[in-house]
């Protein structure tokens, strides 16, 4: 975990000044939590992606800093529903959008959904920006209290499946 925010810091060091980013890709961590049945997620995305994908709704929208904060994240959540599932038994589940806060290039998305009783297994969407850009890639890294796995989502393969131990 120490090493991905690492990576994550140097990396937005790095391109901070740069005008536009050259390669598209967003980072999404579930944390599933047995002991209270739910999955805490937390995804990054980088706002000016972000920023264009809500523009085509709204043109003059814009983000950092809100041009009208209530709306973004309401065209957000629409979004992030449309495209960032959690499905049970090919049910998408009602996941929770908690906030969001901006650090540096990135806006990072708060989510967490709640479950009645614990599935055998989850599949997970992941299409953000995936009608954007043609080399966009979703890292998915998932973690419980025994293991962390880490997966990649792109417009051929945008979803994954993980077993849940009971």
């Amino acid at each position: 975990m120490l090493f991905f925010y690492v990576l994550l810091n140097i990396f937005q060091l790095y391109f901070t000044d740069l005008e536009a980013h050259k390669f598209y890709l967003s980072t999404t961590e579930i944390e599933y939590k047995k002991e209270i049945k739910t999955f805490q997620i937390m995804t990054q995305l980088f706002i000016d992606d972000l920023e264009l994908l809500l523009q085509q709704q709204e043109k003059s929208l814009r983000l950092f800093p809100d041009s009208n904060a209530k709306h973004s994240d309401s065209l957000l959540i629409i979004n992030l529903k449309k495209e960032f599932q959690l499905i049970i038994n090919g049910e998408p589940q009602e996941i929770y959008y908690l906030g969001k806060e901006y650090k540096n290039d990135i806006v990072v998305c708060y989510l967490e959904l709640y479950l009645d009783e614990i599935p055998s297994t989850i599949e997970i969407k992941n299409s953000m920006f995936f009608d954007l850009f043609d080399s966009q890639q979703n890292i998915i890294h998932y973690r419980n209290k025994t293991s962390r796995k880490s997966f990649l989502l792109h417009s051929k393969s945008p979803t994954l499946v993980i077993k849940l131990t009971k």
